[in-house]
């Protein structure tokens, strides 16, 4: 799954294939970590704004697995 993100270093936008999405616990978990395409941050990054509304589509096809531990 390609999403949108932004570094927090370096400011720039990129498309990252994280693989795999997951919701944990309310948390997001992606199989594979972002990587900066421009610099090579791997944590200080963020949905962008693009990546937000791309989430929010994958959400709502049932392509983001939820997996909740209620106990």
């Amino acid at each position: 799954m390609i999403i949108n993100f932004e570094c927090g270093k370096c400011k720039k936008k990129y498309d990252y294939n994280v693989k795999k999405i997951c919701m944990e616990n309310s948390k997001v978990v992606f199989r594979e970590t972002p990587i900066c395409t421009f610099c090579g941050e791997d944590k200080d990054y963020f949905l962008s704004e693009k990546g937000q509304g791309e989430m929010t589509e994958l959400m709502f096809e049932g392509k983001i697995k939820i997996v909740d531990d209620l106990s």
